[in-house]
Parts: C-alpha cells; sequence; structure tokens
C-alpha cells in the first residue's frame, strides 16, 4: 500500500476532516474546487495511476464540504432543489469511486437533475462500454507515465492498463463523458441512487475482456453471409429488441442499420446495439453506384475517385467509363495546389492503371508537398512505391517541408508532439524490425481502433476532448493495413489484428453518418 500524507501535510489544516474554507485544497494528488467557471465546477480531480481523471457536474451544482483521511477523499455537492452528491474515492487494493445523489425526504420533489460527468486527461483515449446496468472502462496507463510505479498491494502496482468495473450505477456515454448514472436523474423525497466503479490494474487487454458478463456474445456486429444471428446466453434475463420481446438468438437483419437490444436482468436493464453489415467492398460497390448515378466530373470529391476505382468490380462492364471520368476529375483536382491524400493515392492508382506518365509526374509533386506531419502522408508513399515498381518511376522521399532545411529526415525526428497515429505510421512502416513484439507506438493503432471491447454505441472511444471522431478510427483501419504478419497481438489483446479490424469496420459501416473519406479509408 502507497503511504498517503496526511491533510496537514497539503492543507497545513492539521485536522483531518472536512474544509469548508471555500477556497481549493490539494490533498494526495486529488484537486478539489469548490470555484469554477460559470458553466460547470470540478468536484474531483486526480493525477492518479490510470492519468488525469475528472468527475464534474454543470451548475446549479455547488461543492458543500470536501475532506480527506488516509486513504479515502469525499466530496459533498449540494443541488438548490435539495439534493445533494456525495462523491468518494478509496485508494487499496483497488480504486473505487462511489456517486450517491439523494433527496431528503422532507424536500417537495420529485425533482430533475443533471448527473455527473466523468472525463479522462489522458493522450491515448479510453475505451467505453458503457451499457446500463454493466459497464467497463479501459485505460492504457503507460500512456500517463506511471508504468513504472510498481508496488505491491497497491493500485499502483503491476499491469500496464487500468480497467474500471461498474459494481452500481446506470451507466452511458454521451458527446463528452461517461454518465455514471446517466445524463439526467429524476430524484424521489427520501430516495438515494448510487453508482460504483472499482478500478484495478491488468497485464493485458484479454484480461480487461474477460471481465465481461459471461452472457455477452464475443461479437455484437456480425457479416450476415457469415453469422446469420447473434445469440445470448441469458434464459433468465427478458430481451427486447427495437423495444418488441425476442429470443436468444437475434437476427439476421439486412436493414443495414444498428439495433437497440434490452437485456432486462434482476440487476437492472443492460443496453447494446447489434448489427448485420456487409464488406466494406460490398459497401464501396453500392456508394460507387450512386456517384456514378451523378456524375459530375468537376464536383467528385478524391475520397469519391477512390471509392470508384476499388468500389468498381474488376471487369465490370463500366470500368472504361470509370477510368475516364475519375481521369477527367483528378486533372482539375490535380492542377490546383493543395491536393489532399484521396486525390493523390487515386492518381497513383488511376496512373499506373494507365500507364499514363504525364498524371504520375503530377501526382508526384502534390505527395511531395504533404507535410510530414499529416497522418496519411507515409501510406500515401507507401502506395506510390507499390505502384511505380510496375513502371519504373520515380518517387519522391518522404522529407520534412522545405522551409526547414536544418530539419532532419522524419526517422530521426524526435516524437514529441507529433499526431500519436503519425508515429504509429511511422512505426509500422519505416521500423517494423523483426521482433514479435510491436513497437510501442505502433500500439497506438490498436487503441484508435477502438474495438478492444464489444460497443454499445457507434463511439466508444473518449479522449480529453470528449468522443474521437469516426475517422481516426478509419485512418487506424488504413495504416493498421500495413501491420507486420510477424507482429503477434492477440495474447495481449484477446484478438488477432484481422478480427480487430474487422470489428472497427462494420462498426463504422453501420454508421449512418458514414462519409466517403471514412468508406474511402476502409477500402484500403
Amino acid at each position: 500500500m502507497t503511504s498517503h500524507p496526511a491533510p496537514s501535510d497539503r492543507s497545513g489544516s492539521g485536522r483531518g476532516g472536512p474544509d469548508r474554507s471555500g477556497e481549493g485544497q490539494d490533498w494526495n494528488g486529488w484537486w478539489l474546487s469548490p470555484r469554477a467557471p460559470a458553466r460547470s465546477w470540478s468536484v474531483m480531480r486526480s493525477d492518479s495511476p490510470a492519468g488525469d481523471l475528472l468527475i464534474d457536474a454543470p451548475n446549479p451544482w455547488r461543492v458543500a464540504a470536501s475532506g480527506a483521511l488516509g486513504a479515502e477523499i469525499e466530496t459533498t455537492a449540494v443541488h438548490p432543489c435539495g439534493a445533494v452528491m456525495r462523491i468518494r474515492q478509496s485508494i487499496d487494493e483497488s480504486w473505487d469511486v462511489r456517486i450517491t445523489l439523494g433527496l431528503p425526504a422532507d424536500a417537495d420533489g420529485p425533482y430533475t437533475v443533471e448527473g455527473p460527468r466523468w472525463r479522462f486527461g489522458t493522450d491515448t483515449p479510453v475505451q467505453v462500454w458503457a451499457a446500463g446496468a454493466d459497464g467497463l472502462i479501459l485505460t492504457d496507463r503507460a500512456d500517463c507515465g506511471q508504468g513504472d510505479r510498481v508496488q505491491d498491494g497497491d493500485v499502483s502496482a503491476g499491469g500496464s492498463r487500468i480497467v474500471w468495473r461498474q459494481i452500481l450505477g446506470d451507466s452511458s456515454l454521451d458527446d463528452d463523458a461517461v454518465r455514471p448514472l446517466g445524463r439526467t436523474l429524476i430524484l424521489e423525497p427520501g430516495a438515494a441512487v448510487t453508482a460504483l466503479w472499482r478500478g484495478v490494474p491488468v497485464d493485458s487487454v484479454a484480461r480487461a475482456v474477460a471481465m465481461l458478463p459471461s452472457w455477452l456474445p464475443e461479437e455484437l456486429l456480425v457479416d450476415p453471409a457469415v453469422d446469420q444471428e447473434v445469440w445470448l446466453d441469458t434464459p433468465d434475463a427478458g430481451l427486447l429488441m427495437d423495444g418488441r420481446p425476442s429470443d436468444q438468438g437475434v437476427g439476421p437483419s439486412d436493414d443495414g442499420r444498428l439495433h437497440d437490444l434490452q437485456v432486462r436482468q434482476a440487476r437492472g436493464t443492460t443496453r447494446l446495439m447489434v448489427g448485420w453489415a456487409g464488406s466494406a467492398r460490398e459497401h464501396g460497390w453500392q456508394r460507387a453506384e450512386e456517384i456514378l448515378a451523378a456524375a459530375d466530373p468537376r464536383r467528385i470529391t478524391g475520397a469519391q475517385s477512390w471509392i470508384l476505382l476499388q468500389g468498381t468490380p474488376v471487369g465490370a462492364a463500366r470500368s472504361d467509363h470509370v477510368v475516364d471520368l475519375v481521369a477527367e476529375s483528378l486533372e482539375n483536382r490535380l492542377a490546383r495546389p493543395g491536393a489532399d491524400f484521396f486525390t493523390i493515392v487515386a492518381g497513383a492508382t488511376l496512373a499506373s492503371q494507365t500507364g499514363d506518365a504525364d498524371i504520375w509526374e503530377s501526382v508526384m509533386e502534390a505527395l511531395d508537398r504533404l507535410s510530414v506531419d499529416a497522418v496519411g502522408t507515409l501510406v500515401a508513399h507507401a502506395l506510390a512505391r507499390s505502384r511505380a515498381y510496375l513502371h519504373d518511376w520515380r518517387v519522391p522521399e518522404p522529407q520534412l517541408r522545405p522551409e526547414n532545411p536544418d530539419s532532419r529526415a522524419i526517422a530521426d525526428r524526435s516524437p514529441d508532439g507529433v499526431d500519436p497515429l503519425v508515429r504509429a505510421e511511422r512505426a509500422v512502416l519505416l521500423h517494423p524490425g523483426r521482433s514479435r513484439e510491436p513497437d510501442p507506438d505502433a500500439l497506438a493503432v490498436l487503441w484508435w481502433l477502438g474495438s478492444a471491447l464489444p460497443t454499445p454505441g457507434l463511439r466508444p472511444l473518449l479522449s480529453r476532448d470528449g468522443l474521437a471522431s469516426p475517422s481516426r478510427s478509419a485512418w487506424a483501419v488504413a495504416i493498421s493495413s500495413f501491420w507486420p504478419q510477424w507482429w503477434q497481438v492477440q495474447a495481449d489483446w484477446g484478438a488477432d489484428i484481422t478480427r480487430l479490424r474487422q470489428r472497427t469496420t462494420r462498426r463504422l459501416l453501420l454508421d449512418p453518418g458514414l462519409t466517403d473519406e471514412t468508406l474511402a479509408l476502409l477500402l484500403w
């Protein structure tokens, strides 16, 4: 057990009771702020073994008391309606977070109040499975600079990750935070609701996945050509799919959308999403037909050009028409400065197929102007090199921008401040090595895939700025297509790279907001 200084070591109080001074105090690295900007206030913040953690709630909640004693710390907040919220955190062999909200028995109520938010300040996003009565949150502790804190009997010890398991509560995930008790709560006089989460270190993602309910199927989003139904081993639970009673075997559905599935048990309702998605290639064919139906070469984007080239079956009757259409579109786009990634890879592919050296030179000029700090630049170079071998064409070396003449080649650059997906791209394409262990930077690809845990929703990745964009996961799919076959991750992640990529691809394909850019990346 790590020793914790008494409150007097930090606050100068000399007493272990609650501090009611109205000013922020700091105990054991926990930051308590009774005062905050007009829109929200911070309840608890920690530079912890799992990184920066923040639990807060918006106005009109206000902190009434804060105190720490030994390994426990508690903050009490009040609402104008009389509701009281207590947040208690204790660090021992596990790390417990308990949040209780209640309304006094003599209150007029019922009242509706907004529940607390739980956020994380790590650079690597946390993977969230907040599904109502069940929940897990997986944090990459190595990213928090806490990997060397190893002491027996303490939550700081062992394991490169922290997994949070929901014991009590009704959790959900909204646009910027985990909601341990939901976004809003209706409180009755004399009643209280409680959320309890327990954090423990784990040495693999597979250990965290083993904490999921035993009845949960391995895949919730499946390929209808392979799996005709999703089976839930829940004989004692009530199942509702899209609000209608269902058997344990759910599906199939070919409507191309996600379906709400409720698993009602004594502990509460677990809310999931199930869906059936074909391959990215099938989606690409469908989208290519839609683009062709309204084809105007002046309006076709680079991503749409890539979809047309990748999504039109080889030998199709329209193949010549597609080539002519894409060629005209690319000539227009390459004639203007600032060609994007998709225009460049589509142009390199088209030039290689047709043997057009003029288009190739225009593409290489645009490729040479891509920023080396932008995700996809090395992927574009890799594709160009593979196409150039067919015709013995030149490909520029990926260097830093000419305006930085004193800088070194990207292979020698410090990774500080560089997009983690760019670092992963460099690790996969420049430094694959022969070790069976992936480069630590390359592992960022696996995190950004967001498929370690089954997802009850479309966006399971929560970063310090809110839910991660689907395009980040799509880039991870594209970059991981270059994953060296000798890099083994199944023992750690409980699935191989192919399955992890498939899970992400299905989730993104079932998103009703799927963009051409995301689909284009999934066709890689």
